[in-house]
């Protein structure tokens, strides 16, 4: 057998099969090895995880039981070892490559760029290893790191071939890495982005361009009452009307064409529940990487509240601005009839002076009457005025309630001529315990009240009665057993519907706007009925006028008689100062006092006063004092009479009520106050109560 091989040739043979076998199971371990961390890069959880599924893809093609991977940190400058697996545990000391027997060679590798594969005579004499390899790891020519395999076996597993086998695996590893260093980077940073979204009040939202919801924080969902699931996706035509709809259209439409960013714009938006609320919109432009327009982002801030609070602040602000107007108009008043009193004084009391000298059958004497009832009707008035300017003083005694409905609402008719009057008062009607002044104020309200909903005139009812407490209806209160004296208000003006007559007596309500009104009438009414222990009701209809009714205790007390005016003078010889700065009235004064027999003496200002009172002060009885004069005042007048003879008697007389400055002066000792403007008789009878006590 010439031609048959020898068994040298066949054993080289079975060798070179042996070796191309072991090439080609190798190639195959290679690709199971490329396709495993292929895999890798999406199914393992984190890197560690990663590294070590490479590590564990080697392991069949390698003899990788001590195995790392090195990266270089380049913002840091230094090489670190996110993973180490080393049975004889030298792979510690690469974590920092402080030892000089694993320095060089990595160095070496990373510095060519180029693999290492040392044998135990070139490596450092301290380690145990037989065979060093170092594989770089290269990204587009770039070395991002390298892998490290040691082995410690002898005769050693690791041979020069594996250097090509872990080269050509390397890149892929080098790319797997990056790829995973990325995805776990980018999900790092979702997830700040999203807690640092999810920490924040405002609601946080991302649209494509035809307005559907792409992205968002969990306090969106909250401010509009959705779940995540169900907000996705959403369109904004669901959580607005049709009228913010093109509101925001046209702020979208300007940051899509412009590229500005619109900053903040106020918004009805709608809940999932249907309840509308404010919101406060901004929106920018969200772009591709290309620039391409892709949609919108911004942030939306829940201000119901906020504008809750403003629009609160803006009522109360308005309130109190109204309140100090009235507040002057009411300080405005109280001068108006202060000066019309004075007036009304120098009238009245040159007609009684006239009327004194003039016997009852002269022709001019009913003239001078009637110009004296005149000045009682102007002296209502102006009392009507101080009322306004005042706080009244609360006296309760009897009031006679229809004596007071005639007098108050014959007033108030003075100045609204349009608005007819109609009374159906009882005959014999019980009295009441009452402030009158506060009754008048109450009645005033009324009137004002009834007048506002008549602006064009009509017709105004005052109808009194006597009433059961089971005959008073009352939604509010149960009323306590007895009798009541009962007075009802009607107008037929424009009445109150049933969703706003609920609340006609609380503070600050009002129909009206804000410069007519500040919703005090009706609740300060219903505050003085409650205090004299008495209710009060209405009823009212869209177009058909209201109707008020007032119950007040009845009174077991009989009310006194009204003194009918005796023209009777008291006269005495005493030397009395009176002190007035007005000239007419002090002539007037002296020319009473004169008649009433005593000596006057005249002051036309507070320090003129003071000098005639030191000079004649053994002789002056009485000081008549005005209240309010220029540079010095009535209170500071007294106070330094007072100082000069603590004994000095003084008649306070003033334009105002007794209320404010009158009231203070009073209560510092001073011995009297009469209203201007006073009558003879009133004022002589005054005079010697003052003098003979």
């Amino acid at each position: 057998m010439a031609n048959e091989p020898s068994t040298s040739e066949t054993a080289e043979r079975i060798r070179k099969l042996e070796t191309e076998c072991a090439h080609l199971r190798k190639t195959v371990d290679i690709s199971s090895v490329l396709l495993t961390i292929a895999r890798a890069v999406s199914a393992a959880a984190n890197l560690n995880d990663f590294y070590r599924t490479i590590h564990e893809a080697l392991k069949p093609v390698v003899h990788v039981e001590n195995f790392a991977i090195g990266l270089v940190d380049e913002k840091k400058d230094q090489l670190y070892f996110p993973y180490c697996f080393d049975e004889k545990k030298e792979f510690e000391t690469l974590r920092n490559i402080g030892n000089p027997k694993h320095r060089q060679p990595v160095l070496d590798v990373l510095r060519s760029g180029r693999p290492l594969f040392l044998n135990r005579e070139d490596l450092h004499p301290d380690v145990e290893a037989t065979t060093w390899i170092g594989i770089p790891l290269f990204v587009r020519d770039k070395v991002i790191g390298l892998m490290v395999v040691q082995d410690y076996t002898d005769p050693p597993r690791l041979e020069v071939d594996d250097v090509a086998i872990m080269m050509t695996v390397s890149e892929h590893v080098a790319l797997a890495i990056e790829r995973k260093m990325n995805e776990e980077a980018l999900y790092e940073s979702e997830a700040k982005h999203r807690d640092i979204l999810d920490s924040i009040i405002e609601g946080y939202y991302e649209v494509d361009l035809k307005g559907n919801l792409t992205f968002f924080n969990s306090a969106l969902c909250r401010i509009l009452g959705y779940s995540e699931e169900e907000l996705l996706h959403v369109n904004n035509r669901q959580y607005m009307g049709k009228e913010p709809l093109r509101a925001v259209f046209r702020s979208f439409n300007h940051v899509y064409r412009t590229g500005e960013r619109v900053k903040a714009f106020e918004c009805p938006l709608i809940r999932k529940n249907g309840e509308e609320f404010f919101a406060e919109l901004s929106v920018s432009l969200i772009r591709s990487r290309k620039s391409r327009r892709v949609g919108f982002r911004g942030l939306v801030r829940d201000i119901s509240e906020r504008k809750k609070a403003e629009e609160e602040k803006k009522r109360m602000e308005a309130q109190l601005q109204y309140a100090m107007k009235m507040e002057s108009i009411g300080t405005l008043a109280g001068g108006i009839a202060h000066n019309f009193n004075n007036l009304l004084m120098a009238i009245r009391g040159y007609t009684e002076l006239m009327l004194f000298d003039l016997p009852p059958d002269h022709s001019h004497y009913k003239m001078l009457q009637n110009i004296d009832k005149q000045v009682s009707s102007g002296s209502r008035l102006t009392s009507q005025l101080i009322g306004y300017a005042r706080e009244g003083k609360y006296e309760v005694r009897p009031v006679d309630l229809n004596h007071l409905v005639r007098e108050t609402v014959d007033t108030f008719a003075m100045t609204r001529k349009e608005i007819r009057i109609h009374f159906q008062l009882m005959d014999n009607l019980p009295g009441i315990i009452a402030d009158q002044g506060q009754i008048e104020q109450v009645l005033m309200n009324l009137c004002v009240n009834a007048a506002d909903a008549m602006p064009f005139g009509g017709d105004l009812f005052f109808r009194t009665s006597v009433a059961n407490h089971e005959s008073i209806g009352g939604e509010r209160y149960e009323p306590k057993a007895g009798e009541y004296v009962c007075l009802i208000v009607e107008d037929t003006g424009t009445g109150m519907d049933e969703r706003i007559l609920p609340h006609i007596f609380e503070p600050f309500f009002t129909t009206k706007d804000v410069s007519r009104g500040t919703g005090l009438g009706l609740a300060s009414t219903y505050g003085i009925v409650k205090a004299h222990g008495g209710y009060i009701n209405a009823t009212s209809e869209l177009g058909r006028g209201s109707t008020f009714f007032l119950y007040f205790p009845l009174a077991r007390e009989s009310v006194p008689m009204k003194e009918k005016k005796v023209p009777q003078m008291i006269k005495g010889l005493e030397t009395i100062l009176f002190v007035d700065d007005d000239p007419a009235l002090t002539g007037l004064g002296s020319d009473i006092l004169t008649l009433m027999g005593y000596k006057p003496l005249t002051a036309g200002s507070g320090q003129e006063a003071l000098d005639i009172y030191e000079r004649n002060r053994g002789a002056i009885r009485l000081v008549i004092l005005d209240m309010i004069m220029p540079e010095m005042g009535g209170g500071e007048v007294y106070d330094r009479l007072k100082a000069i003879d603590p004994n000095v008697k003084v008649l306070l007389s003033s334009g105002y009520s007794i209320d404010g400055q009158a009231m203070d002066i009073l209560n510092r000792g001073c011995d009297g106050f009469i209203q201007k403007p006073f009558d003879i008789t009133a004022i002589s009878h005054k005079i010697r109560e003052i003098l003979d006590e």
